[in-house]
């Protein structure tokens, strides 16, 4: 999807098409959290790739994506936020208005066995604008996930757990960092999260469109130094 910047050259303001820049969690701090730099095939209940007791994957999924329609969404995030665990409840659902521009990314975890708490922290190039965390805003969020994973649509128990449990979510002021902390009391469950991030931060001209401004611009330049002569 195409979005307008700004690029001052010299020879004034021109406007270029461009598009969003790969969005990418960073990294983060917690031993517990693994980074997948290539999507699963699966995230169904039990695939071995990503069932782990020690470990929440953290996935990035499809960026720079123009919401055709509202989406609803669990939390608007602001900064600060601490969610569950102590923190604020969390509450009713929000909605993501039609034409915002966003990058998505999931944190899965699924226990194959006993119980236990897990902590997961990870950081993202550009601010946390959304999260969803229970298992109606995450299956009407799959659409912006992986084309090549298979997600656990319409499986029961996919949402991370408030009342029942520990879990928790805290989010930095600068809504550049995520910590969630899942217990479960045994398996097999899910506990899944999907974070979305801003995605109007980074936006950078199409290659093709550099040359051909580019080209124009230098015929411009030409033009204006003849006429000087």
């Amino acid at each position: 999807m195409n979005r307008m910047i700004l690029y001052t050259l010299g020879l004034g303001l021109v406007l270029l098409p461009g598009e969003p820049a790969h969005a990418a969690i960073l990294g983060g701090t917690n031993l517990n959290t693994t980074f997948l730099n290539s999507p699963p095939d699966s995230l169904q209940e039990g695939n071995s790739a990503t069932s782990d007791n020690n470990n929440i994957f953290a996935i990035n999924e499809q960026h720079g994506v123009t919401l055709g329609s509202a989406l609803t969404v669990n939390r608007l995030i602001s900064g600060g936020e601490v969610i569950g665990a102590g923190g604020s409840p969390p509450g009713p659902t929000a909605t993501l208005a039609a034409g915002t521009l966003l990058n998505s990314h999931i944190l899965h975890y699924d226990r194959t066995s006993g119980g236990g708490d897990v902590t997961a922290t990870a950081t993202f190039d550009t601010p946390i604008i959304a999260l969803s965390f229970n298992d109606g805003t995450l299956d009407g969020s799959d659409f912006l996930g992986n084309s090549a994973t298979d997600y656990p649509t319409g499986t029961y128990g996919r949402r991370m757990i408030f009342g029942e449990g520990t879990d928790s979510i805290s989010v930095s002021a600068d809504r550049m960092q995520l910590t969630a902390l899942t217990q479960r009391a045994g398996a097999p469950y899910l506990d899944e999260l999907r974070v979305l991030t801003d995605a109007t931060r980074f936006i950078i001209p199409e290659p093709a469109t550099l040359v051909i401004w580019s080209l124009l611009l230098g015929l411009g330049a030409g033009l204006a130094w003849r006429r000087r002569r």
